[in-house]
């Protein structure tokens, strides 16, 4: 059996909770299927550090597939770099289907690579390294931990020799 509350004895903060979600739910849902504009928000959101990546990640699974695949190099991106974030974007990465994923993953990954200045190019190569293997992704873990063993750079290739080991 359920207690009973009289209404009197709900707390009026807990009654502005109640009353800010179901604005939140009902701008979102506004947002979420009327706004054109909405895949550049997310992803002006996504790269966004703060309020704006935690709000655009919150409702990324309520998107439809093709407006989640167009956010892919934004969520690649974010999976390059340590944040707060980070287990939650690797998760939705997991949720694209595995064979489009795996087709475009390397692809995105490079630049990032490619692109990453001496001093946080170790951090990307780890954080790929942890994606692959987050991902079950064992040849392009393999593939690229084999390539950071031959890395000038002696923590790089310590990481290419930790996740050939693993």
């Amino acid at each position: 059996m359920t207690p009973q509350v009289s209404e009197t004895a709900m707390p009026s903060l807990w009654e502005e909770v109640l009353r800010s979600h179901e604005a939140v739910s009902l701008v979102e849902h506004a947002f979420l299927t009327t706004d054109s504009g909405r895949i550049a928000d997310l992803r002006r959101g996504l790269i966004s550090p703060g309020l704006p990546r935690i709000t655009a990640l919150r409702l990324f699974r309520q998107l439809s597939l093709a407006e989640r695949q167009e956010l892919l190099p934004e969520l690649v991106w974010l999976a390059s770099c340590a944040h707060g974030s980070l287990q939650t974007v690797r998760q939705l990465l997991a949720d694209y289907p595995r064979d489009w994923l795996r087709e475009r993953l390397e692809t995105l990954a490079e630049p990032l690579l490619q692109a990453a200045s001496a001093e946080s190019q170790f951090e990307e190569y780890r954080r790929f390294l942890e994606l692959y293997r987050f991902l079950g992704e064992d040849e392009l873990r393999i593939c690229l931990a084999e390539r950071a063993r031959q890395h000038p750079d002696d923590d790089i290739r310590e990481a290419g020799d930790d996740f050939i080991e693993r």
